[in-house]
């Protein structure tokens, strides 16, 4: 049985705002390797084509109990999905689908 990994999701309110998460749904995430900001940068959509935040790979963003896209990084494919939790202001709290 694989460990739980919970990522905290960020930076919606450049992208589609909070209101668009509910707990229960499905996230893409895409490892983007040529962002010029992070080289560990996870793109995060509501669907392929549609992007709503980044997981959060800087202290100060990373959800205590969350880890950071860095940590997770090598532990998942290109791209792979996260289950929302819960919304907490303007943090995301997901868990990485278990089939990664």
């Amino acid at each position: 049985m694989k460990k739980k990994r919970f990522v905290t999701v960020v930076g919606g309110k450049h992208y589609l705002g909070t209101e668009v998460f509910s707990p229960g749904q499905t996230l893409v995430c895409k490892k983007e390797p040529q962002n010029s900001h992070d080289a560990e940068a996870v793109w995060v959509g509501v669907s392929p084509s549609c992007q709503a935040g980044y997981l959060a790979n800087s202290p100060y963003t990373v959800a205590k109990g969350t880890m950071s896209a860095g940590r997770l990084y090598d532990q998942v494919p290109d791209v792979f999905r996260v289950r929302v939790l819960f919304v907490a202001g303007s943090q995301v709290i997901c868990r990485v689908c278990p089939e990664q």
